[in-house]
């Protein structure tokens, strides 16, 4: 009767383990084994304003060649204008902690389905048109038309929205990958 008890309770043991183990693999494919779509580090963020009437190049600057945390930003530029003007505007984005610098500007482009760039101008007397598109005709918003308006400050709240499988034009959906805040003053 001993050997019996024995058997019986060894044979409970084993089929314990065996649940705990099956019940430990999942049907699901890991996370791991999934391609995964990082975002990447943003350390300058770069605008290129070109004066519609005299072809002039001004350039601005957001740096922060650590990213998010760490050290304070190194560099943010007020945006200055010319009042009553128009400007074409192109927007680049790198990561200057690597070497060679790696341009996140082609990245974004390669992905414009899954992202957006959004302009929220508060207080200064400008407006700011997206003219470029994804292969959907949304916008995309690295190339932009800015019409300054009567002398006036204010802010520019410029921000990258990651939208992957949700991008409708709308832009309040999304991750937001990049947000900066620009002084602007228009003369």
């Amino acid at each position: 009767m001993k050997l019996k008890n024995q058997f019986f309770a060894s044979m409970v043991v084993l089929s314990a383990l065996s649940i705990s183990f099956s019940s430990c693999k999942s049907d699901d494919p890991k996370p791991a084994d999934e391609p995964k779509n990082e975002s990447e580090l943003i350390t300058t963020f770069k605008i290129e304003l070109k004066d519609s009437l005299t072809n002039n190049i001004k350039t601005f600057y957001f740096k922060d060649l650590d990213g998010e945390g760490g050290n304070p930003p190194t560099q943010l530029d007020t945006i200055r204008l010319k009042s009553e003007s128009v400007y074409l505007c192109s927007v680049f984005m790198l990561d200057e902690s690597k070497n060679p610098v790696e341009d996140i500007t082609e990245e974004i482009k390669e992905e414009a389905d899954e992202h957006l760039m959004v302009y929220k101008v508060t207080g200064a007397n400008l407006s700011i048109q997206i003219t470029d598109k994804d292969s959907k005709s949304l916008p995309l918003g690295l190339l932009t038309k800015w019409k300054s308006g009567t002398v006036s400050n204010g802010q520019l709240l410029v921000s990258l929205k990651h939208q992957p499988d949700i991008k409708d034009g709308s832009a309040d959906k999304g991750e937001t990958d990049v947000e900066i805040n620009f002084p602007v003053i228009i003369r």
